[in-house]
């Protein structure tokens, strides 16, 4: 067994099925349903900690080495299912054992300030507080950038030849950033199949105090994510809301997803998605970094259409 202390209720996929007798299929679907807790395992790495302000920048809070289960998005957790890599970055990760963190530092530990996507440093000490709270990512590496190589490169040129018109776009290109670092967020970050821990049904979680790694339980019988193999944040987002207030109007649901993109608790928004919510569309970003728009128009069809999904369950449930 991979895990030890607490740990020891989570199992490798290969531990599952022999504890279980459940073939690898039917693990997948319990995974897929949310009938099982799933985790990635990580080997002692050096972390950053983090939060996001409202506005989604990265404010930090200190670093430590970290060696225990992490709580990723489901995606992640597919993506390993079907034995493919997965990188770590700006979308974090929960731990998931305080007794699993060493060497926790509050001091800054790059030469610039604000370096990349870390635009704040506000020290916290460790406490189950902070802990609870807390977001990591693999400790992303400080590394020169394209301009500062750039200027290496004019500082060893003869001097007629840093003059000449190719030194002298160097020199442009080389005042790009005049901190001339950035941060690598893929080093020591990538987690492989072998990595998956899994929570056997039965195992007595509440001891654990795992955080959810849904968005909201709901009362309505319905199930925590809609079906699909490759579910959208937006769409997974959309659903955690919906099931949760079935009652409420397309404009209202809006006025719920501003809510949590202006609080620093948001209620449903536990991956940290949403980066504006304003009048006509709403910015969001995926699990690669890359920014998304859903115009309002198009938010009202995506509801409608899960409107839909929650009707066809409830009538299939009745049948």
């Amino acid at each position: 067994m991979k895990s030890e202390n607490l740990n020891s209720l989570l199992y490798t996929l290969e531990e599952a099925c022999q504890n279980t007798g459940m073939p690898l299929a039917e693990i997948r679907r319990l995974i897929s349903q949310g009938e099982v807790s799933s985790f990635i395992y990580s080997g002692s790495r050096k972390y950053l900690i983090y939060s996001r302000s409202k506005q989604n920048q990265i404010i930090g809070h200190g670093h430590c080495i970290y060696r225990g289960p992490l709580s990723v998005h489901r995606n992640f957790i597919e993506s390993l299912l079907d034995n493919q890599n997965i990188k770590l970055s700006t979308e974090g990760a929960k731990p998931i054992d305080m007794t699993g963190i060493s060497n926790w530092n509050t001091g800054y530990p790059y030469s610039c300030t604000p370096i990349g996507k870390v635009v704040d440093w506000e020290p916290l000490e460790l406490t189950p507080d902070v802990f609870g709270r807390a977001l990591m990512m693999p400790f992303p590496s400080e590394i020169k950038t394209i301009s500062s190589t750039l200027r290496d490169t004019i500082s060893g040129m003869p001097e007629e030849n840093a003059n000449s018109d190719i030194g002298k776009l160097f020199k442009a290109w080389s005042t790009i950033n005049p901190n001339n670092v950035d941060l690598n967020y893929h080093e020591q970050s990538v987690f492989s199949a072998a990595d998956l821990l899994i929570q056997l049904p039965g195992t007595p979680s509440q001891s654990v105090n795992f955080p959810a790694q849904d968005e909201q339980e709901n009362t309505n019988n319905l199930p925590d994510a809609p079906a699909g193999k490759r579910v959208s944040q937006i769409r997974r987002l959309l659903w955690s809301v919906l099931i949760n207030n079935l009652d409420l109007s397309a404009k209202q649901i809006w006025k719920k997803l501003e809510h949590d993109w202006m609080s620093d608790d948001p209620e449903y928004d536990s991956e940290d998605i949403l980066r504006s919510v304003e009048a006509d569309r709403i910015i969001w970003e995926d699990r690669k970094g890359t920014e998304r728009t859903l115009k309002l128009k198009n938010y009202e069809n995506r509801l409608s259409d899960l409107r839909a999904v929650v009707k066809n369950i409830r009538e299939k449930k009745l049948v």
